[in-house]
């Protein structure tokens, strides 16, 4: 995307946006099909009008083509209902939030900054880092939270935007890194993603080293081995999600590629989180004691 088209987009970004949510009677359970159904019952008229300017607009952008100008005209006419429809789905994704959050007696944040002790590898890639839809609170006392994450991988039109769910679990540890890599072939990954200082270590299982690529900070061998033990290996590789684990410091990163919009998903990925602080919290904490 050119320069000029990026500013239109940030324009029209500015004329929707404001932080007031829509109330909800119903219970989200998928953000794309609630978005849907709140466009036609709130907006039909103004996504009629959109559509009507949509047409006007693809029909002087095709003659304009025709006279010569540049063919990436074609593009600016579908902006507007693109970032509209981004807009509504956004604000009904962070109802479906904040939702789960009140349902669990966590605490809901629309928007935060991005902390500079974030130790999770991914927090140091690309520009343009935003965290958004926070839900924080604690389990068998230790914190809990998980959170949406964005950012960006290069400029102009070879720019391009990742996006994560994020799971972050605290404990009374002091772990070498360890990042499990539930993405063998990379499709996942940025141009920036790299594993610096870290080695490639095979666990016993061969099953488990086939679906799973395990990095480890050199001379934590043995450490591994008691993480990443065959019971816990069987339980990873019973997972339907693909989830990436990073072990550093006193946290554990899930990471889940996008948004998570379906409600059995983040469900899933919460009672999933807990499993770990309440069979792993104490294996660690008293392997790796602060």
């Amino acid at each position: 995307m050119s320069e000029e088209l990026q500013k239109y987009v940030a324009a029209q970004q500015i004329l929707l946006a404001h932080d007031d949510l829509p109330a909800l009677d119903e219970t989200i359970e998928d953000v794309g099909e609630t978005t849907y159904r709140y466009i036609h019952t709130h907006y039909l008229w103004q996504t009629a009008g959109i559509l009507v300017i949509t047409a006007v607009l693809s029909i002087v952008a095709v003659w304009a083509v025709a006279k010569g100008w540049d063919a990436r005209l074609l593009i600016v006419p579908f902006i507007l209902p693109i970032v509209a429809f981004r807009w509504v789905r956004e604000r009904i994704h962070s109802v479906f939030m904040k939702q789960f959050a009140d349902a669990n007696g966590f605490h809901f944040q629309r928007r935060g900054a991005l902390l500079e002790d974030e130790a999770g590898s991914v927090f140091n890639r690309g520009r343009a880092k935003k965290i958004s839809n926070i839900v924080e609170g604690k389990f068998l006392g230790r914190p809990l939270q998980f959170f949406n994450y964005k950012y960006t991988e290069g400029r102009g039109r070879s720019s391009r935007n990742f996006q994560y769910t994020i799971f972050e679990l605290e404990f009374l540890a002091n772990l070498p890194r360890m990042y499990l890599d539930a993405h063998p072939e990379g499709n996942n990954k940025s141009p920036g993603w790299r594993l610096n200082n870290l080695e490639r270590i095979s666990l016993e299982s061969n099953e488990f080293n086939k679906n799973f690529t395990l990095w480890a900070e050199p001379g934590t061998h043995l450490d591994a081995l008691r993480v990443f033990t065959p019971d816990l290996m069987s339980e990873l590789l019973k997972i339907s999600e693909k989830l990436d684990f990073e072990l550093v410091g006193d946290q554990i990163y899930i990471y889940a590629d996008g948004l998570v919009t379906k409600k059995y998903r983040l469900q899933y990925m919460f009672t999933f989180a807990k499993h770990l602080m309440a069979n792993l919290g104490y294996v660690l904490e008293r392997m790796r004691p602060v």
